[in-house]
This record gives structure tokens, C-alpha cells and sequence, in this order.
């Protein structure tokens, strides 16, 4: 979902149930060239380039576009890293569009 709003500020509050279960995983599967609204199905933040979200695996050459609230930061993956290396906050969504296909894995750590 992608929400914006003009004039007072306001709280959105989502609740729900994470979708793994401890020590499994979810995936997403990314279209390649195909710019795509996605989020982290767990509730985590990190950086792109952390071990929490499980971006870092992105195909070289994609692209990610995360929405700032009067703009859109803008990141590449030319090599190994994304640069620069956003931050992705719990509930954030973002556009990303990968260079070839690429299944998104994010891992839920046994206790």
C-alpha cells in the first residue's frame, strides 16, 4: 500500500502476523526489468546491504526507488553492493526493479 497524505500529520497503524515461522523463510519473486511496490513480508530494518533483509543477493544492475516523503531516493546495485546503501524501516515499502529474475529470500532465525 502507498499512502499519502496533504495537511495534518496522522498515524496509520497495520497490525497482522508475520508469515514465517521461526526458523523458516519467505520469498518473493521478482520479475526481471519489472519495477515492482514490494516490502520485507518480516518485520524487519537494515540497510540494503545487511544481513536482515536479505537484499544483498539482488542481481547486479537493479534498481531500488524508496519514497522520502516529497521524493524518491534513488539506488543502484552496479557491482556487488548497492550504493548508496539505503535504509529500509519495518512497515516501509519500496519500488525495485531487478535486472534479471530474482526470488527474494528473507530468513526468520530459530530463537
Amino acid at each position: 500500500m502507498f499512502v499519502r497524505r496533504i495537511g495534518a500529520t496522522s498515524t496509520n497503524t497495520f497490525v497482522g502476523q508475520v508469515v514465517a515461522n521461526v526458523g523458516t523463510s519467505v520469498t518473493n519473486n521478482l520479475v526481471a526489468g519489472v519495477l515492482t511496490l514490494v516490502g520485507s513480508l518480516i518485520p524487519y530494518a537494515d540497510t540494503l546491504n545487511g544481513t536482515n533483509l536479505g537484499l544483498a543477493g539482488a542481481p547486479q544492475n537493479s534498481i531500488l526507488y524508496k519514497w522520502n516523503g516529497t521524493g524518491y531516493d534513488f539506488t543502484s546495485k552496479p557491482k556487488t553492493i548497492w550504493n548508496p546503501n539505503l535504509t529500509i524501516n519495518v512497515g516501509e515499502a519500496f519500488f525495485i526493479q531487478p535486472s534479471s529474475n530474482y526470488t527474494w529470500v528473507q530468513n526468520l532465525p530459530a530463537n
